[in-house]
C-alpha cells in the first residue's frame, strides 16, 4: 500500500512543479501582462519550486499562476467565501486568507525558511475543516 501512496504523492508534487514551470514560461519577459508587468525571475522560480516540495499533500492541489508583479501564486479556494493565497518572490512568501467573513481575513509576509509556514497550514486546515 505504501507504494501506491508514494506514486500519488509524487504525482501531486510533479504536477505542481509542472504548473510552476508553466507559470514561469508564461511570464518569462517584462510586459507579459501589460506594460507594467514584471517577468518571473529565476530566484522566484527556484523559491516556488522549493515551496512546492513542502506543501502538505493532505491538502488539495492549489491553482498555480504567475502574477503581474513577478510573484508566483498558489491559491486554494474550496468556495467563494474561503480562500488561502500564498505567493513566492525571491526568498519571501506573502500570504492572505479569507476565512468566511469580512472580519476574518488576514495577511502577512514571511521569509521562506524551507518549511511550510505553520500559520498557512492553520489557514488551510480552517478552510478545509481539518481537525488535526
Amino acid at each position: 500500500m505504501a507504494g501506491i501512496e508514494n506514486i500519488v504523492e509524487n504525482n501531486f508534487y510533479s504536477d505542481l512543479i509542472r504548473q510552476v514551470r508553466m507559470a514561469k514560461e508564461e511570464a518569462s519577459q517584462d510586459g507579459w501582462y501589460g506594460d507594467q508587468s514584471k517577468a518571473v525571475s529565476q530566484s522566484t522560480y527556484d523559491c516556488a519550486c522549493n515551496f512546492v516540495r513542502v506543501i502538505p499533500s493532505k491538502f488539495p492541489s492549489p491553482e498555480v499562476t504567475a502574477e503581474p508583479d513577478g510573484w508566483i501564486n498558489f491559491e486554494w479556494y474550496p468556495d467563494k467565501w474561503k480562500k488561502v493565497s500564498i505567493s513566492s518572490f525571491e526568498k519571501v512568501l506573502g500570504y492572505c486568507a479569507f476565512l468566511g467573513s469580512q472580519d476574518n481575513n488576514t495577511r502577512g509576509v514571511i521569509n521562506f525558511d524551507g518549511t511550510f509556514p505553520s500559520v498557512c497550514e492553520e489557514f488551510l486546515e480552517k478552510i478545509y475543516s481539518y481537525e488535526g
